[in-house]
């Protein structure tokens, strides 16, 4: 799975379980997924703008 496929994946996942801005999401992502995996704000934002 490409990169941004899994951002895609991450951050609607994570907006299916409520609404929130792109700080917040990054950091439920940082806290859930930070082991594993970190996402920019560059990243989230340039996502949440597809």
């Amino acid at each position: 799975m490409a990169r941004s496929d899994q951002s895609q994946t991450a951050i609607l996942g994570a907006l299916s379980i409520m609404p929130m801005t792109g700080y917040t999401l990054r950091e439920e992502i940082r806290d859930t997924l930070g082991h594993f995996w970190s996402e920019s704000f560059g990243q989230i934002y340039s996502t949440l703008a597809e």
